[in-house]
């Protein structure tokens, strides 16, 4: 079924998520959770890290990145940027 999307790149030792929704009926359902899981083991595998950022106004997003282990690297007047290394990177 359809409950949103991801749109990911992978340019030397970064696999960055550039756009990643789930459809608000699906939230705190899991599923985004899953979804990151998912990618976190194809970068775990890969030995590469996950960069993503937020619109700044997003705080169920920053809350949704830091819960599930991305660390803050960077800001601007608009977003938030976020890291996540594996162990192995």
């Amino acid at each position: 079924y359809n409950c949103g999307y991801i749109l990911t790149n992978i340019d030397d030792n970064t696999l960055s998520i550039i756009d990643f929704a789930i459809l608000s009926k699906y939230q705190n359902s899991k599923i985004g959770s899953n979804v990151l899981n998912i990618i976190k083991k194809r970068a775990t595998d890969n030995k590469l890290a996950i960069k993503l950022g937020a619109f700044i106004t997003n705080v169920n997003a920053h809350r949704f990145y830091k819960n599930d282990g991305f660390v803050e690297s960077n800001r601007s007047n608009l977003h938030i940027l976020y890291e996540w290394k594996s162990d192995y990177v």
